[in-house]
């Protein structure tokens, strides 16, 4: 006799996408798309990850994979801001044993600024402990 498994897959951007994403998505970029819809889209994007400093390679020039990203990073084609601009979205941790948190939404400068303030806000507390 034979069983049937059901395996669910828990993807990224599963129980992430809320009403406020939706609604801020969707003003940004004029449109009319559902909570199923974005995170269809979201899921199924090329995700990037990134190291602490926004990097795709680490130090010995080897590639960011999931384990060691701090950030995971998709550009969907679809979100293009009214301006042209396009739309980044990104989640974010404080440390690789942890899980990603909540989703982020901006343009480049946005993203750019995310990291910095990440990073000193990490180095700062590193600091701090050390004295």
């Amino acid at each position: 006799m034979t069983t049937k498994m059901k395996v669910t897959i828990k993807r990224d951007f599963d129980g992430k996408v809320s009403n406020i994403i939706c609604h801020r998505l969707n003003e940004l970029c004029e449109q009319k798309w559902t909570k199923a819809e974005l995170l269809e889209i979201l899921n199924s994007s090329k995700q990037c990850y990134l190291n602490e400093i926004g990097r795709k390679y680490m130090v010995d020039r080897s590639k960011v994979l999931y384990a060691s990203a701090y950030y995971l990073l998709v550009m969907p084609k679809q979100f293009v801001t009214t301006s042209g601009k396009q739309l980044y979205v990104w989640l974010y941790r404080d440390s690789t044993i942890e899980g990603f948190g909540s989703i982020n939404i901006g343009v480049d400068e946005d993203f750019e600024y995310s990291i910095v303030r990440n990073y000193f806000t990490k180095t700062k507390k590193i600091v701090k402990q050390s004295k």
